[in-house]
């Protein structure tokens, strides 16, 4: 598992202990006795209960049911929670992975208008690691997570941007998500050459409301491929 993909791990885990509980009293419970309708008999209609007279020995079974008389009392894990406080806060300012800082942003539900100037921040000094050949590696794994993670559309069409993603490779993603499309968006992907999920590419057409998708794909790929043949 890449560094990245441990830090943000670990912030689920410390967004988790946010809402720390302790247990205060165990639940009490009790096993009582059920009858229950032996499965290896057909289940019968009403019409067919009604109408039977005889009912084998074995027709109902005896099993057991925990329930519970006096539920389980639990309160705030205060160290708990002020702990992974602590340490998100920690994340968000100083982690080397501008995606840790984001993810542990959003664990702590910090305002929009503090959460995009931060963001805004992050990419740019993301965009200069990227451009630095020493450090594109990380870079590179650090900004895809963040494009994975980004929550709105927006922020992941400004992430692909920065990795060089093709803006139909970004709307065929947003597709994949399950991100509503305007008809633009959705022709952009129909036309393009160069996706090589043809089911993105039919869903789009469907879409669109085009008819025989999957015979015009074709059709369009003969004949691209017949003219580099001839180039």
């Amino acid at each position: 598992m890449d560094n990245v993909q441990l830090e943000l791990k670990r912030i689920d885990e410390l967004q988790t202990d946010l809402s720390a509980k302790i247990t205060v009293s165990p639940a009490e419970t009790e096993i009582v006795p059920r009858w229950t309708r032996n499965p290896t008999y057909p289940k019968l209609s009403k019409e067919e209960r009604d109408a039977r007279v005889d009912v084998p020995d074995d027709f109902f079974v005896e099993t057991s049911e925990c329930i519970v008389i006096k539920p389980k009392v639990t309160e705030p894990d205060i160290d708990k929670r002020g702990n992974a406080q602590a340490c998100l806060q920690h994340i968000c300012e100083s982690s080397e992975w501008y995606s840790g800082r984001y993810k542990a942003a959003l664990a702590l539900h910090v305002d929009e208008e503090t959460l995009t100037q931060k963001i805004n921040t992050w990419l740019a000094a993301l965009e200069e690691r990227l451009k630095n050949p020493q450090e594109n590696d990380s870079a590179s794994q650090d900004a895809y997570a963040f494009y994975g993670i980004a929550t709105t559309k927006e922020l992941r069409r400004h992430i692909g941007g920065i990795l060089g993603l093709p803006e139909e490779q970004i709307l065929a993603n947003e597709m994949q998500r399950r991100t509503p499309l305007t008809r633009n968006e959705l022709r952009t992907i129909y036309k393009s050459n160069t996706l090589s999920d043809s089911k993105v590419i039919v869903r789009a057409g469907e879409l669109l409301g085009y008819e025989f998708v999957e015979l015009r794909l074709w059709l369009r790929r003969l004949i691209n491929n017949a003219l580099r043949r001839k180039r």
